[in-house]
């Protein structure tokens, strides 16, 4: 009988004890788990795989009780790494790739092979059985297992990284509905103001005090406001229900309520001398594409070494002659290397090696470009956020107030004042639209970073600014000076 007997004893017990141990590798809980130490050190909220476990009640009970009161971008990001389904499938593959790990360590069942033969004379048959196992598969097992082993280290930092670009995808959505809510309401002041103005303008018309053409303007510029108003309107609804998508909220949950306004700028200064090797370090994404550089690296060097054996087989062979006999001993069974001597198989590894490397290299290009393009968006936004809530609003209010000023003088109208107010309404706008850039801004360098960096790397603004913790968000909302809605 053919036992190829997996040559155990030609590698030695050693490497079944070895194989052995691949095959009952980490389960996918433990692989989870170190998906949660990576975003641990990345994002304050914490993630939870739903697997029907004593936890999920637990975690069904915090996402009520976060949508039970109004939410800020941090308790939106909250419900989304809870609640996402598209997440929830993501951490499937962690336990997909783990059992491609103990697949990789277990031996290949052995092929059982018998003939049957009848001599033309007759008398008894002679009988041939036989198992063999594919040499080739056992010696490349180790191989099998680094590479599969480098593909779950990849596999679990993309997962990571997924985590974190959810945690962003919902802070920039929460951040832009937010201001569009702002926005919207800012309109609606203009949109009262514009109506204000239209029917003082019809009422000196019909007492023959301002002529058609003062008042035409008057109408036309209420109807521009309402039609502006009504495309804040549609950019915040639709705004909001991106954020629910991501939270993965439906049914009554989806009419979840939120703080529409946008957060004061951020009191801290991030280390910007620091942040292209910071991003290197900490982001997951390239730390992926590290791992499966590597795995292809141990790919291409078995391949080197092993490729030209083929499909060799060993093993033990038995056969019992028509005549009684029994013979028994090793066969082989190797393929010659003259045709096909592996080179193909070597230049497929050594292609995709090449492949991920250089994938990896553009992606640490595009990253440095990413962070240096966030970092300059951080910089000038902050500036013309600054510019409008310190300079520019307070000047449209003082003009405002002269104008009053003037006009109980009677030097003059009143329509005067009420573009005055228009524009700091204008003004104060502007304010909104860019503390928003600069909120996503700084959400997509943190992306970028690999998650918001810790407090310890952050240093306190150079110039003073009325702020609130940039991990609160659901604190005081953003106002410009004086306290415009």
């Amino acid at each position: 009988m053919t036992r190829r007997s997996t040559v155990r004893a030609a590698i030695g017990g050693s490497l079944f004890l070895a194989l052995a141990g691949c095959a009952t590798a980490q389960s996918p809980e433990a692989g989870f788990a170190d998906v949660q130490t990576r975003v641990g050190e990345r994002l304050a909220q914490p993630t939870q795989w739903i697997r029907g476990s004593a936890e999920d009640e637990a975690v069904a009970q915090s996402i009520r009780t976060l949508l039970a009161r109004p939410l800020g971008p941090d308790e939106a990001v909250q419900v989304a790494l809870l609640r996402n389904r598209s997440l929830q499938a993501s951490y499937e593959e962690i336990g997909i790739t783990q059992a491609d790990v103990v697949q990789a360590g277990l031996l290949q069942n052995p092929v059982f092979s018998g003939l049957l033969r009848w001599s033309d004379r007759g008398g008894k048959p002679d009988l041939e059985l036989g198992v063999t196992e594919n040499f080739v598969s056992l010696l490349f097992a180790p191989a099998r297992v680094q590479v599969a082993g480098a593909k779950y280290e990849a596999t679990k930092a993309r997962i990571a990284s997924e985590v974190v670009d959810l945690a962003a995808d919902t802070r920039d959505a929460f951040l832009t509905y937010a201001a569009a809510s702002q926005l919207a309401q800012v309109l609606r002041e203009s949109a009262k103001g514009a109506q204000v103005s239209v029917d003082l303008s019809k009422r000196l018309f019909d007492a023959g005090n301002v002529g058609e053409l003062e008042y035409v303007r008057e109408q036309a510029a209420y109807e521009s406001a309402r039609i502006e108003l009504a495309r804040a309107e549609a950019e915040a609804a639709a705004a909001r229900e991106k954020v629910t998508r991501l939270m993965g909220l439906a049914g009554a949950d989806a009419s979840w309520r939120a703080i529409p306004k946008l957060p004061d700028l951020p009191a801290e200064r991030l280390p910007f001398d620091r942040l292209e090797g910071l991003a290197i370090e900490r982001n997951l994404r390239l730390a992926a594409a590290k791992a499966e550089a590597q795995g292809l690296a141990q790919s291409l060097g078995y391949a080197r070494t092993f490729a030209w054996l083929g499909n060799a087989e060993i093993g033990v062979d038995t056969e019992r002659e028509a005549a009684g006999d029994r013979l028994t001993g090793p066969s082989l069974q190797m393929p010659l290397p003259i045709f096909d001597t592996g080179q193909t198989e070597r230049a497929r590894a050594a292609g995709q090696l090449r492949q991920a490397e250089q994938r990896m290299l553009q992606q640490a290009i595009d990253l440095r470009s990413q962070v240096r393009e966030q970092r300059e968006k951080l910089i000038r936004t902050r500036a013309l956020a600054e510019q409008y809530g310190k300079v520019v609003i307070p000047l449209q209010r003082r003009i405002v107030d002269l104008a009053m000023g003037h006009y109980n003088y009677m030097l003059i109208g009143i329509f005067d004042v009420l573009a005055a107010k228009q524009n700091e309404i204008a003004a104060y706008r502007a304010y909104v639209e860019a503390t928003r850039d600069h909120w996503i801004a700084r959400t997509e360098l943190d992306r970028a970073l690999g998650g918001p960096l810790p407090e310890t790397l952050l240093a306190p603004a150079p110039i003073a600014t009325t702020t609130t913790k940039r991990t609160r968000a659901s604190a005081t909302p953003a106002q410009a000076p004086g306290g415009h809605p």
